[in-house]
């Protein structure tokens, strides 16, 4: 095989199928991005405080503001005062539940299309060489936080996630909430 073929191949690969979920959201929803990220985060969390939402998203401040000001206008998410007035928790509204439920479908149809292809030993092959690459991939807790930002993480079994595994390691980890079972997420929890 040639040199750096490989990584070329996954380079491309990588590119390829985000662009795919991308489009096949876009089409749905007319959008894709740090929008579609922080409902998706926020269906799986239930509830977050604006400062976690904006580290989970990899925004400052100021930007998840204006993310949350747009998303509120159109009926997506709502804010309310926590017990510090200066805490801001956001949560999705019934419509913005419906919309990230839509947004991890197209996801899921996209990723379902390309490893239907696959036989079962490719299938895990595939899970296996995924999982290695992922755990190199979370270095900190913003990458923990931010590898997932679209994962349908209650198809995710969090005890076996490598992201899940790697991120608990680190010192400011997201803890999930006392009496949730592991198959809620943890890192999109609203305990910070």
């Amino acid at each position: 095989m040639r040199k750096q073929r490989v990584e070329n191949l996954l380079g491309a690969l990588a590119l390829s199928v985000t662009d795919a979920v991308a489009q096949s959201i876009e089409k749905l929803e007319g959008a894709y991005g740090s929008d579609t990220f922080a409902l998706v985060l926020l269906l799986h969390a239930e509830t977050l405080r604006s400062d976690v939402l904006s580290r989970q998203l990899g925004l400052a401040q100021s930007s998840t503001v204006r993310l949350v000001d747009r998303l509120e206008r159109e009926g997506l998410l709502q804010r309310a005062v926590g017990t510090d007035r200066r805490i801001v928790m956001i949560s999705l509204t019934t419509r913005g539940h419906r919309t990230a439920e839509r947004i991890l479908n197209a996801r899921q149809n996209v990723l379902r299309s390309l490893v239907a292809k696959l036989s079962e030993s490719e299938r895990g092959a595939l899970q296996a060489i995924s999982s290695k690459l992922l755990t190199q991939l979370t270095i900190d807790v913003a990458s923990g936080e931010h590898n997932c930002r679209l994962c349908d993480e209650v198809a995710c079994d969090l005890a076996q996630c490598p992201v899940e595994i790697r991120y608990q390691t680190f010192e400011g980890a997201l803890q999930p909430p006392k009496g949730k079972d592991r198959q809620k997420p943890a890192k999109s929890g609203a305990v910070a």
